[in-house]
């Protein structure tokens, strides 16, 4: 399957769709079975670097420090998300909130309508990765902080700094927080935290 224009940034699955991000300032949305494209979304002024979707929203976050939110089946751009103040390099949401985590070193929480409901603060530098897990959001970026927020005050409830100075992905499940560095060799950390 071919369409965008320059460098694919980030691909993320749904079922039998896919959506790809891009340095052409635009995501795709992708039909698996039959190989065609859907939709290209086009809003963003600069490179896509995340993004997450389901069957009515796909919310994506780029360089141009945007948020937006768009409709899955017609590729409507619903609103955009202002606030950040640096590219918006990782974000998830779950049934309740939108967590992004950006180059001006804070993690926003929103809700689904737009509206920041908290600016949380701990991160020097890039925040590149966070994970929503129960009542719990935890975040990693570029200073060997991991740090654990409660999703729904966003208030801190640990710093943890045994991890590599660059920490760019990280998985969570009942009893394990493992991370990524692409720093060289490359390094997996596995963190039996809770």
């Amino acid at each position: 399957m071919r369409g965008h224009q320059d460098d694919i940034q980030f691909i993320t699955m749904y079922n039998d769709k896919a959506v790809s991000t891009s340095w052409d300032e635009t995501l795709k949305v992708w039909n698996l079975k039959k190989g065609i494209c859907l939709h290209t979304l086009q809003g963003h002024t600069e490179v896509v670097y995340c993004c997450q979707f389901d069957d009515t929203m796909i919310v994506s976050g780029g360089g141009d420090n945007h948020i937006k939110i768009w409709d899955t089946e017609t590729g409507y751009c619903r609103q955009t998300l202002m606030g950040h103040t640096g590219e918006v390099y990782c974000l998830q949401y779950n049934s309740d909130i939108i967590a992004s985590g950006s180059a001006d070193s804070t993690v926003r929480l929103w809700n689904h309508q737009g509206i920041c409901l908290n600016v949380m603060r701990e991160h020097i530098g890039v925040v590149r990765c966070l994970c929503i897990y129960g009542p719990r959001i935890v975040t990693g970026g570029d200073r060997k902080k991991i740090v654990v927020w409660d999703s729904k005050t966003g208030q801190k409830l640990n710093v943890a700094h045994r991890n590599p100075s660059l920490l760019h992905k990280m998985w969570i499940n009942d009893t394990k927080l493992i991370t990524a560095s692409p720093e060289s060799p490359g390094i997996i950390t596995i963190l039996n935290y809770w």
